[in-house]
């Protein structure tokens, strides 16, 4: 945690980076724990992504409390190959330092869900 906090000031921890710690969860390790199940609308096999298609993955903050340590979040697919680039959307509730329009590499072991954004 040293390196996420610059010092003290008013008895409170200072971030000097603006960011919050976190990592992709990917749909396994979602199935075994029983804490981010309440924030995944869906949880299936994702096959097919195409670039446009917005994905669902879950974030998870690098936090002792419970309260948003589990985010879903969407994000639109602008790359595919072995590995996904998809950006944010929108900004994340909990997660600092992540702004829409950043990028992210995933895999599609992340993404829990798929919004096509063919026509039918």
């Amino acid at each position: 945690m040293d390196d996420v906090f610059e010092g003290h000031q008013n008895g409170k921890p200072k971030r000097h980076d603006g960011k919050d710690p976190w990592s992709l969860v990917t749909r396994a390790e979602l199935a075994e724990r029983d804490d981010a199940r309440a924030v995944v609308s869906q949880l299936g096999v994702v096959e097919q992504v195409a670039v446009g298609d917005a994905v669902a993955v879950v974030i998870c903050r690098e936090r002792d409390d419970t309260q948003g340590r589990y985010e879903e979040i969407w994000l639109e697919v602008t790359n595919v190959g072995d590995d996904l680039v998809a950006i944010f959307d929108s900004q994340p509730t909990y997660v600092r330092g992540v702004s829409p329009g950043d990028a992210l590499v995933l895999t599609r072991e992340h993404v829990v869900a798929v919004r096509s954004s063919r026509r039918r």
